[in-house]
């Protein structure tokens, strides 16, 4: 767990950190999920699913009108999902 933790503290917010969460796209989104799978096939699945996590949250709590992860016609294809 405090290496989740530490991912997401260390990498994911101070990326996104500056950007209204309601204004975070795809095409910003893109090039972090690209670098994150040049790291490591781990960092990419744990970036795409910590993503996909906080922008459905924030959907459901009425702070971002959607969830760019989920995108039509968007899709990563730089990070495959688990699925």
């Amino acid at each position: 767990m405090a290496n989740l933790e530490y991912m997401l503290r260390h990498w994911v917010l101070t990326t996104f950190e500056q950007i209204p969460i309601d204004e975070i796209t795809a095409e910003i989104l893109e090039p972090f999920l690209v670098r994150a799978l040049e790291v490591s096939a781990d960092r990419g699945r744990f970036s795409r699913g910590i993503l996909d996590m906080v922008m459905d949250f924030a959907v459901r709590n009425g702070i971002a009108p959607a969830n760019p992860m989920r995108a039509e016609g968007k899709k990563s294809e730089a990070v495959p999902s688990d699925g």
